[in-house]
């Protein structure tokens, strides 16, 4: 629903009182400009504030006088496209010259205006959720880093819809729910992780099939218990047996139900070979 069809939403709620649409755009907090062959024919307080100059000063000034050099051919081009197809374009981010440290989010919808085309703009300050998105995506990459450079193999799987238990008969449900998964699946199965991401190969076809009973039970148990571990073989396609402590703990939602499990694999060939003897 765009400003215009806000004020006659409310018009319709209220209809013995009327809201003037220019008094409500003018108390937004996103800022609206209205463009006609680039130039700025209207603009609200909010907009005002973004590039820091009266509104006396902005109207009958082109648009592009208020982006970043950097980024003012690209932004005029979506402005463009936006009239020449006379459809509602996605939305697109950039900076204005006078606060290179801000940046906005604009949307258009081409309008007609004195029966020529317009474009009515909305634009949002990004600045903050920008840096938290950016903040969140270095973090992602230093926690990648220090799982790819793990020797344990880590797993994860993720139950964002509700679980129906009677699908969870066999490793095929699990299979379908894996998330993520460390490079350190090259040394455990010989076979890169994408693999088992792009559903090409399942871990569980390695797991030695005198204990694929156990660790199915172990991985149904840990929806109940919480966490658990448990020590089974793999078998490489080399015919070579390993052994391994898989461990496993479950991460709840809010409401209680399972929203992800995670589980951290080890080797422990060596020490088992070490205890027998």
């Amino acid at each position: 629903m765009n400003v215009m069809d806000k004020s006659r939403h409310i018009n319709n709620i209220c209809p013995g009182d009327y809201i003037d649409p220019i008094a409500l755009i003018s108390a937004l907090n996103e800022g609206i400009v209205i463009l006609k062959e680039e130039n700025i024919i209207y603009a609200n307080h909010a907009f005002s504030a973004m590039v820091g100059q009266d509104l006396t000063e902005i109207l009958g000034t082109s648009f592009a006088d208020f982006i970043s050099e950097k980024e003012k051919e690209k932004v005029m081009d979506y402005l463009k496209a936006s009239v020449d197809q006379f459809s509602q374009q996605d939305g697109i981010e950039f900076q204005f010259e006078k606060d290179p440290e801000r940046y906005v989010f604009m949307k258009v919808s081409p309008i007609h205006c004195h029966e020529s085309p317009g474009i009515l703009g909305y634009i949002s300050d990004i600045t903050k959720r920008r840096k938290e998105r950016l903040e969140i995506r270095r973090l992602h990459t230093r926690l990648r880093s220090i799982l790819d450079h793990m020797r344990d193999l880590v797993v994860s799987f993720s139950y964002l819809e509700d679980i129906d238990e009677e699908e969870m008969n066999d490793f095929s449900f699990f299979d379908d729910h894996i998330v993520e998964i460390n490079s350190s699946a090259l040394a455990f199965y010989e076979v890169p992780a994408s693999y088992f991401l792009n559903k090409k190969a399942s871990i569980f076809d390695y797991i030695h099939d005198d204990d694929k009973d156990r660790v199915l039970k172990h991985y149904i148990s840990l929806f109940e218990k919480g966490f658990g571990e448990i020590t089974y073989r793999i078998t490489l396609p080399t015919g070579e047996n390993k052994w391994v402590l898989d461990y496993g703990r479950v991460e709840y939602m809010k409401t209680g139900k399972v929203r992800r499990v995670n589980h951290i694999i080890e080797d422990i060939t060596e020490k088992k070979k070490a205890l027998d003897k």
